[in-house]
């Protein structure tokens, strides 16, 4: 599915740390591009690029933010703060480290994650398997000093080249809105619509659909 036109009314989509399957509304026919009460946005350029190790594919995206580690690491793991540039989260009590989590906006479905291992203050990889799936979406976060910065790298591996390209910008989308919320800047300004219309073919061609191939 491309999903790259205005026309299109819905859009399937996999967005943020390894995402499911969401079925997003688009925006309505015959409104401007990028359009959020009469304000137009630039759609964004892509940071992210591709790396292969531990014989997966990963796409991995930096952020230079002029904030300490320690404040860094508050947004991430604050469940209060992440509610207020990503969405919510519930810790499920079954011994393994999994927790419900929900993406902001009014039409993303709960989904199931694991925290696979955490060093504070420093790093942390989460997993989701979707329902049937041979392989876990995986996704890694360090957080490196940077003079009085941070520099957060975030590797995310990419199961299914088919849908690379919503994976992909739904990270950025939500990355974006992190630093703007560490920055004390608007989070909500953000448009996810125009990161995935100004993001889709870099990722296409980062991570090329093979004929007859299966993921």
């Amino acid at each position: 599915m491309q999903g790259t036109t205005e026309s299109q009314a819905q859009l399937r989509t996999d967005r943020g740390a390894g995402t499911g399957s969401i079925l997003r509304q688009r925006q309505a026919p015959g409104a401007a591009p990028g359009s959020r009460g009469g304000t137009v946005t630039r759609r964004p350029v892509p940071t992210g690029h591709r790396a292969r190790h531990d014989d997966q594919d990963w796409v991995v995206y930096t952020r230079r933010i002029d904030r300490s580690a320690a404040t860094v690491w508050e947004a991430l793991a604050s469940a209060d703060a992440r509610a207020q540039w990503v969405g919510t989260s519930r810790v499920i009590d079954d011994g393994n480290g999994d927790f419900l989590f929900t993406f902001e906006g009014d039409d993303l479905l709960p989904m199931t994650y694991r925290l696979d291992h955490v060093e504070p203050g420093r790093s942390a990889g989460l997993s989701l398997r979707d329902p049937g799936a041979e392989r876990s979406w995986r996704l890694e976060v360090d957080l490196i000093p940077d003079g009085t910065a941070t520099l957060l790298r975030v590797e995310q591996t990419i199961v299914n080249a088919a849908i690379a390209p919503w994976v992909a910008a739904g990270c950025e989308f939500y990355l974006d809105r992190l630093v703007a919320f560490l920055e004390d800047r608007e989070v909500r300004g953000h448009d996810y619509d125009e990161y995935f219309l100004g993001q889709a073919d870099h990722y296409r061609r980062l991570f090329p659909v093979q004929r007859g191939a299966t993921d």
